[in-house]
């Protein structure tokens, strides 16, 4: 199953926030996602309809599913609020 995943530009200013070395993991993440979607540790947010979790390390990569969209990438304590 290929995905065509899209990042918001939220995101986009969070990635280049971080280091360069967790950046390169997360968009590793996100293109194993867009190629082989069971292989990855993902978990559906409970409460929700489309919205899942990845987590990449002490962050987390939030997205909603039917839209293929990326809405926030954050630190595990931040993530949710």
């Amino acid at each position: 199953m290929a995905l065509k995943i899209f990042l918001e530009k939220k995101v986009r200013r969070q990635l280049d926030e971080l280091s360069k070395e967790l950046e390169q993991r997360i968009i590793t993440t996100l293109k194993e996602l867009e190629n082989e979607f069971s292989a990855i540790d993902i978990k559906k947010l409970k409460g929700t309809k489309n919205h899942y979790r990845i987590r990449v390390g002490n962050y987390k990569i939030l997205f909603v599913l039917e839209s293929n969209t990326v809405y926030d990438v954050s630190h595990r304590g931040q993530a949710y609020k």
